[in-house]
């Protein structure tokens, strides 16, 4: 109930499929987050400013780390991207 605009926090649907990513920031630390399927890369980046907003002042990438492959198509979904269960990297740009 009720709608919130704004806030860019994330709502994970526990009734469809769900993952793990977990995503080391550059400044070293590493965040684990619950994700669905559907989630998109930008949903992902949308994450990560939200939890370091710091960091989401200095352009950034973000990457798989094995293969390197840099994640630029952020209305890719995490299935399509296979980010399912991945580590994902924050790189300065």
């Amino acid at each position: 109930g009720g709608g919130g605009g704004g806030g860019g926090e994330l709502v994970v649907d526990a009734s469809k499929p769900t993952t793990s990513l977990q995503i080391k920031l550059a400044d070293g630390t590493r965040l684990v987050a619950k994700f669905n399927h559907a989630h998109t890369v930008g949903d992902v980046r949308a994450f990560v400013d939200a939890a370091r907003p710091a960091a989401a002042r200095v352009p950034y990438v973000l990457c798989t780390t094995f293969p390197r492959r840099t994640l630029s198509d952020t209305s890719a979904t995490l299935a399509a991207a296979d980010l399912l269960n991945a580590v994902v990297m924050q790189k300065p740009v």
